[in-house]
């Protein structure tokens, strides 16, 4: 039976993997401080600990909320840019194959916003956050070519479950209905406010479809 690690195996799409994980018949070993206090992805040793018995890591720790990043950016470049650099240190050491969850937000704001973003729109990071994960797949990057880790990023965009709702000046609505150029209201991230948004694009990853991704990296 194949040994998979999550990190951050508590969060919101992690947890989903985890779950789909242990119904492929995996080995699931979860690594995240909200369960576990002692489980600090800034402590390389614990890593390498809980790392040494998996086949695979999956890399989903991350502080992701970005106005925190505005009043704890240190603590940003630790868990995001640093923790990413401790599992590869320790999978240099394990030699766990790694697969290292990006974001979307390393292409900042849509340069036409009536168009989707792809992968292929120009990197422009925008927060602490957003620059804290592109100093991830840098990391992987060099870490593959130096260190000969084996690691796929992988930069996700707008994921959510199937029940996920937004709000829109005609009510409630699930974001899959969602078209472009359809308001919707969002967080202000330095007021806090409500605001009115358009939909930029919808290519929304449902999680069974980031979890379709990542095995197909595990199974390699």
């Amino acid at each position: 039976m194949k040994k998979v690690m999550v990190t951050g195996s508590d969060g919101f799409i992690s947890s989903h993997v985890v779950d789909e994980l242990n119904n492929r018949g995996y080995e699931v070993i979860p690594y995240d401080n909200y369960s576990n206090i002692e489980q600090d992805i800034r402590d390389q040793r614990m890593i390498e600990a809980y790392m040494d018995d998996a086949d695979y890591t999956i890399h989903l720790c991350a502080c992701p909320y970005i106005p925190f990043g505005y009043t704890h950016p240190n603590e940003f470049f630790e868990i995001n840019a640093n923790g990413t650099q401790n599992v590869l240190n320790a999978a240099k050491k394990t030699g766990s194959r790694v697969v290292y969850t990006s974001t979307s937000e390393v292409y900042g704001s849509a340069e036409d916003p009536n168009k989707p973003m792809d992968e292929y729109h120009r990197i422009n990071p925008q927060s602490t956050y957003a620059v804290a994960k592109y100093a991830g797949d840098g990391l992987c990057t060099t870490y593959h070519k130096e260190h000969k880790i084996d690691v796929t990023t992988v930069r996700m965009f707008n994921c959510f479950s199937g029940d996920t709702e937004v709000i829109t000046p005609d009510g409630i609505r699930k974001i899959s209905e969602l078209k472009v150029g359809d308001k919707v209201y969002t967080l202000n991230p330095k007021t806090f406010e409500p605001e009115e948004d358009v939909v930029a694009q919808t290519q929304y990853r449902e999680l069974d479809d980031v979890y379709s991704v990542k095995h197909r990296y595990i199974k390699k």
